[in-house]
C-alpha cells in the first residue's frame, strides 16, 4: 500500500497542480491526502483527479465556517473509505485493504500548542482500537532538537507533549528515507528548516505489513515536502534462519532435551562430530519450541479472555471456592503468558541495554577502553580543552579536524595489517596463523529474511572475532605514530597551550580521530600528503562528506583555502565526540538538547509498557547510568536540565 500526503499550500496555484500531477503519476499511491487546499471541494474541478485514475469524489473535513484543510482521495476501483471521525485538525477513515480493515488518520495540526492538545486527546481516544492504524500528516511540531535548524529556540515543551501523545498511543515512527527536513521558510536570511511532517504506525500495522518505510520527496511548489509511505506484506521465506530465544532455557524441559540429543552417538572426526551435534540440537530445539511456545500473542489473548470469563462469573453469581481457584489459575496463566510475551518483544526490539547498559556499544570500542591507560572520559576531556585552546590568538590560528573513516573495520588491507605485525616483531608463524584466519572468512547475506550463499572477502576483519579488535588497534597505531612523527619532524604543529604544558596533536580512540593543529598552510599541505599515503597503504578511506573542520581565529580567505584543499566542509561547535557533545565555553541548556533527546527516546512509553514494574525500574537505571555518565564526568549540568530529566522519570 502506498499513501501520499502533501501540504500543498493551495491547489489553485498552477505550479501546485502541475507538481501534484507529477507526484501522482510517478508514485501512483492508492490513497492521497492533500492538506491546506485553501478552496472548497465544490470549487475545484472534479475531472482533475478523475483524469489521473482517482475517484472524482473527495472526502473533506468539516470546519464549519472555514474551508476544509484536509482532503482524502482514493484510486478508482477501490471501495470508498468509511469516515470514522473528523475535526479541525484531523480526518480518520477506515479502508478495506485486501479484506482487512485498516484505519488511517490524516493530520493538519494547529500552529498553537494549546490547540494541538485537543488533537493529542483525540488521537489518544482512538488508540485503544485493535485494528492496524497509521497516522500521517503535518503536526506543526518537532520531536527532537536536531529536527530544527536555523534561528529561534527549540520548543522543548511542545516536543514533550508530542512525545507523550506518541507514547500513550503506542505509535512507532516510520523509518524515513530521502530529505531530513520536511519544511522550510524559504528565506535567504534567517532560513529555518524543520521536520514538521511525519508518519507513525501501531503494532497491528507492522504485524500486518511487515515492511514499512517513509520517503520524503522533493518538490518546489510548497514549503512542505510530500511524504510517501509504503507498506508491504513480505512473504515468509522458506529458508528463514533459526532464531534462539533466551527465555526457552527457563522451561524445565529445555536442558533434558539438549542433554539427551547431545549424548547421542555420531561418527567422524572431532570437528565434524561437533558440527553434527550442534545441527541435531538445533533441529530438536526448533521442533520442541513449536509445541512448548505456540503463538505468544494468541496465548496472551486466550489467557486474558479466560480471566475475564471467570471474573464475569464472579460478578454475576458471587465468589465460590471453585471460582476462587479458577480465578487464581487464570491470573497465573495470564501472568506467565505476559512474561513470555514481554521477553519475546524485548528481544525483538533489541532492548539489550536494559540488562547490559553501555556494553551494547561496538565490540572493538570496548576492547579499546580496556587497553592499559585508555579511559574514554580522558579523551573526551582532552577534546573539550583543545576545543577551547583553538580560540587562542596565535600565528596561523588553531583548527580541529574530525575525520570519519569509511567502513574502518571492514576496509583494512590485509597486506598492510600483516606488514604492521611484522614491523611490531611478531613471529612469522603467528603472522601466518592470522593470515589463515583472514583468508578463511566467508559471509552470507539475508535476502527477504532468508540466508543466501557464502562469499569470500579480500579485506577487513571479522566482526565478533575476539582477536579482531587487537589487530585493528595495532593497525591504527601506524596512523597514531605517523602523526606524532610529523610533529617531531616539524611537518605539523600542535596547538599552543599553557606555559610548560605539552598539548597533543591528535586524539585517536579506535576509529574516532580528532586532529588539533596549527592552521598554517604549510602544515595543512603536509597533513594532506600524509593522510593520502596512509589511505593508499592501509586501504582505509576517509569519508570527506562526513568529516568536519572546526576553525579558531583564522581569516576567512584561509578558511576557504583549507576547506577546498582538504575537501572537507567547515563546521561549528557543538559536535559529538565519543558520544558527548563538545562545545566552547560553559555548559548551557541548549548544548544538552541532543543528549536530552537521547534520554527521552530511551524512556519512550512504548518500551515501558512492554515491561513489568521491576523492568521499568531497570529501564530507568540503565538509561540514567548509561547515557549521561561521561557527560557528568566532563561537565556540570545546568539545574534546569536535571529537573527536566527528573520529570520524565
Amino acid at each position: 500500500m502506498r499513501v501520499l500526503f502533501w501540504n500543498i499550500r493551495g491547489v489553485r496555484k498552477e505550479a501546485g497542480r502541475r507538481a501534484l500531477k507529477f507526484l501522482l503519476r510517478e508514485s501512483s499511491p492508492e490513497i492521497l491526502c492533500v492538506a491546506e487546499p485553501m478552496v472548497e471541494v465544490s470549487s475545484f474541478p472534479s475531472l482533475f483527479f478523475d483524469k489521473l485514475g482517482y475517484a472524482a469524489e473527495v472526502i473533506p473535513n468539516n470546519r464549519q465556517d472555514r474551508v476544509p484543510n484536509i482532503w482524502v482521495i482514493w484510486k478508482r476501483g477501490m471501495a470508498r473509505p468509511s469516515l470514522v471521525s473528523m475535526s479541525d485538525q484531523q480526518l480518520i477513515v477506515e479502508i478495506d485493504w485486501m479484506g482487512k480493515r485498516v484505519l488511517m488518520s490524516f493530520i493538519h495540526a494547529s500552529c498553537f500548542k494549546i490547540e494541538r492538545r485537543s488533537l493529542w486527546s483525540d488521537l489518544a481516544s482512538i488508540s485503544t482500537i485493535s485494528s492496524p492504524w497509521v497516522v500521517i500528516g503535518d503536526f506543526n511540531a518537532t520531536l527532537m532538537s536536531h529536527e530544527k535548524r536555523g534561528p529561534g529556540n527549540f520548543n522543548l515543551g511542545s516536543a514533550v507533549e508530542f512525545q507523550a501523545m506518541a507514547d500513550s498511543c503506542m505509535l512507532f515512527p516510520y523509518p524515513s528515507q530521502g530529505k531530513k527536513y520536511t519544511w522550510s521558510n524559504n528565506r535567504k536570511r534567517g532560513n529555518v528548516l524543520a521536520v514538521l511532517d511525519r508518519s507513525f504506525y501501531n503494532e497491528q500495522w507492522i504485524d500486518e505489513f511487515k515492511n514499512v518505510f517513509q520517503g520524503v520527496l522533493t518538490c518546489s511548489a510548497s514549503d512542505h515536502s510530500p511524504l510517501l509511505i509504503q507498506s508491504f506484506a513480505v512473504p515468509k521465506p522458506p529458508n528463514i534462519p533459526f532464531r534462539f530465544h533466551s527465555f526457552w532455557m527457563e522451561n524445565n524441559g529445555f536442558l533434558p532435551l539438549v542433554e539427551n540429543v547431545w549424548s547421542q552417538s555420531v561418527s567422524g572426526n572431532p570437528i565434524s562430530r561437533l558440527a553434527q551435534r550442534l545441527k541435531n540440537v538445533k533441529l530438536a530445539v526448533k521442533a520442541w519450541a513449536k509445541g512448548a511456545f505456540p503463538n505468544l500473542n494468541e496465548e496472551v489473548d486466550k489467557a486474558t479472555s479466560n480471566l475475564k470469563r471467570v471474573q464475569d462469573s464472579i460478578a454475576e453469581s458471587g465468589m465460590t471456592d471453585l471460582l476462587f481457584n479458577e480465578e487464581a489459575d487464570a491470573r497465573t496463566g495470564l501472568l506467565n503468558a505476559s512474561k513470555l510475551h514481554e521477553k519475546m518483544w524485548s528481544e525483538k526490539a533489541k532492548i539489550k541495554w536494559l540488562k547490559n547498559g553501555d556494553r551494547n556499544s561496538k565490540f572493538f570500542h570496548l576492547s579499546g577502553a580496556f587497553q592499559k591507560g585508555k579511559i574514554i572520559s580522558s579523551n573526551i576531556g582532552l577534546a573539550s580543552e583543545l576545543a577551547n585552546l583553538m580560540q587562542s590568538a596565535v600565528r596561523g590560528g588553531g583548527m580541529g579536524i574530525k575525520l570519519d573513516v569509511q567502513k574502518a573495520y571492514d576496509s583494512l588491507s590485509w597486506d598492510f595489517l600483516l606488514a604492521t605485525l611484522e614491523k611490531f616483531g611478531f613471529s612469522p608463524k603467528w603472522i601466518n596463523r592470522v593470515h589463515q584466519l583472514l583468508i578463511s572468512t566467508r559471509i552470507s547475506i539475508l535476502l527477504n529474511g532468508g540466508p543466501v550463499g557464502f562469499f569470500g572477502v579480500g579485506r577487513g576483519l571479522r566482526q565478533g572475532d575476539p582477536i579482531s579488535p587487537i589487530l585493528f588497534i595495532l593497525a591504527e597505531e601506524v596512523l597514531c605514530r605517523g602523526l606524532k612523527n610529523m610533529v617531531v619532524e616539524g611537518k605539523m604543529k600542535s596547538l599552543s597551550g599553557p606555559r610548560g604544558a605539552i598539548t597533543p596533536s591528535h586524539l585517536l580512540f579506535v576509529d574516532d580521530i580528532f586532529i588539533f593543529m596549527n592552521g598554517s598552510a604549510t602544515y595543512v599541505k603536509q597533513l594532506h600528503a600524509f593522510l593520502s599515503k596512509y589511505q593508499e597503504f592501509s586501504g582505509q578511506m576517509i569519508n570527506l562528506e562526513k568529516s568536519k573542520i572546526f576553525f579558531g581565529k583564522i581569516a576567512p580567505h584561509r578558511r576557504q583555502f583549507i576547506t577546498e584543499y582538504l575537501g572537507v566542509a567547515a563546521a561549528t561547535f557543538p559536535t559529538k565526540y565519543l558520544g558527548v557533545e563538545i562545545f566552547k565555553g560553559r555548559v548551557k541548556n541548549n548544548h544538552l538538547l541532543p543528549l536530552l533527546d537521547n534520554i527521552k527516546s530511551r524512556l519512550a512509553g512504548w518500551k515501558g509498557k512492554l515491561l513489568s514494574i521491576a523492568g521499568r525500574v531497570e529501564l530507568v537505571k540503565s538509561v540514567i547510568s548509561g547515557i549521561p555518565i561521561h557527560n557528568f564526568s566532563i561537565y556540570w549540568w545546568p539545574e534546569g536540565s536535571m529537573k527536566l530529566v527528573e520529570r520524565w522519570i
